[in-house]
């Protein structure tokens, strides 16, 4: 069997975190950390641009909000590692990982740290809506029930990552029996059909939230679309690795041009932000259109990506060197801690419970506190839900009997 070496690289490093330890059998992607630290931190910068009001009425603020496109960056990445191990287990007839077992490993990854940060947030002060009707919040149904919306604002990611993991076991067994059925290249070329479908279906969905659809099920559908793209990387990396594919062209380019990719990725984000802010409001090309940040944000997220797969860590080019640095790879390993803290220290600046009255300063000072105070307290946090909450939990995935399934 061949083996992509950059894929395969990692298989026998030294401790991983089990943080982001992959399941038993699968080579690690380590740059993937750095990944996490840059979708974490442009998520962080865009909150602290709205809200400060600099986003709206600020000379960058059509560029900070596209930087939410971060969030889109957690989706490809979890497209890509969680779908990665069962396409890898499919074309190398190894046994794949028990369905229960997938979803023990997920909650422990998510729920410990979210409960944590959730009810402390809440605590600080009581907000009664949230206790009022804590099982939307605690279970993450607050996205698909009308009403107050409390607790954690940006945790509406992870509703939708929720659904993903329910949904991509099944959706993972769908594939192995069609594999089963037509054989490898056949399963290989339906899906890619079928992953252009739902793409296509998730771009209807997001034009219609754009145009007023107030759904509550449409949100996640039009998530599809960025979970596909780290799936699609999935099979393109897993088919090199196991040897049914010839190197794409493209993958040869990323590997001797990595830091190309991310250029492309950064002339993305400029130009989108030049027709926020240039183009007259002419239907779909209206300004506040969100439809620009779904194509965008898309784009950016699988080209920022796509060298943190196909290339070796500490690479000659600026993606291989830049995700390869210790601090910036540990800020990847807490940086889910990042992402659950980040707004709330920037809610007790606004209403006054810090001791500042920002109420008189301008929009860019505002931004400059709001972004300096969310990162100096943010990242202390971040670190110690890590190592007091996540870290412990995350080891009970790797538990004997989880070893053998």
């Amino acid at each position: 069997m061949a083996v992509d070496k950059h894929a395969a690289a990692s298989i026998g490093e030294g401790h991983v975190p089990d943080v982001v330890a992959p399941p038993p059998g699968n080579p690690r992607f380590p740059m993937f950390d750095g990944l996490r630290a840059i979708a974490a931190l442009s998520v962080l910068v865009h909150h602290a641009a709205y809200f400060s009001g600099y986003e709206s009425v600020g000379k960058l603020g059509p560029w900070l909000a596209l930087l939410s496109a971060g969030v889109i960056l957690f989706f490809v990445i979890s497209g890509f590692l969680l779908y990665r191990p069962f396409v890898a287990d499919d074309l190398t007839g190894r046994k794949p990982t028990a369905v229960s077992t997938f979803y023990r490993r997920r909650l422990l990854r998510i729920i410990p740290a979210y409960w944590l940060a959730l009810t402390v947030i809440a605590l600080l002060p009581y907000n009664a809506a949230m206790f009022d009707h804590w099982p939307r919040y605690y279970f993450l149904f607050q996205i698909y029930l009308p009403g107050s919306q409390a607790g954690i604002p940006q945790a509406w990611s992870l509703s939708v990552e929720l659904a993903f993991y329910l949904l991509i076991p099944i959706y993972a067994m769908a594939m192995r029996s069609l594999q089963r059925q037509v054989g490898i290249r056949s399963r290989i070329k339906i899906e890619a059909v079928l992953l252009v479908l739902l793409s296509a279906i998730s771009a209807v969905v997001a034009w219609r939230i754009d145009h007023g659809d107030s759904e509550l099920w449409a949100l996640p559908v039009s998530c599809i679309w960025w979970f596909v793209i780290g799936m699609g990387l999935a099979l393109v990396s897993a088919q090199i690795q196991a040897g049914t594919m010839k190197t794409p062209r493209v993958v040869t380019l990323i590997r001797s041009r990595s830091g190309a990719s991310w250029l492309l990725a950064l002339v993305v984000l400029v130009a989108s932000g030049c027709l926020v802010s240039l183009i007259p409001p002419t239907g779909w090309l209206d300004p506040d259109s969100k439809f620009i940040w779904w194509i965008a944000g898309g784009l950016i997220a699988s080209l920022l990506a796509a060298p943190a797969i196909f290339t070796e860590p500490g690479s000659g080019g600026i993606p291989g060197r830049f995700l390869s640095v210790r601090f910036v790879a540990w800020l990847g390993i807490v940086s889910y801690g990042v992402y659950l803290w980040q707004i709330a220290p920037m809610d007790w600046l606004l209403d006054g419970r810090l001791g500042l009255d920002l109420a008189g300063w301008t929009v860019r000072d505002r931004f400059i506190v709001l972004l300096a105070v969310s990162l100096a307290f943010t990242i202390p946090v971040a670190a110690l839900s890590y190592y007091l909450v996540e870290k412990p939990f995350l080891r009970l995935k790797f538990s004997k009997k989880s070893q053998t399934n």
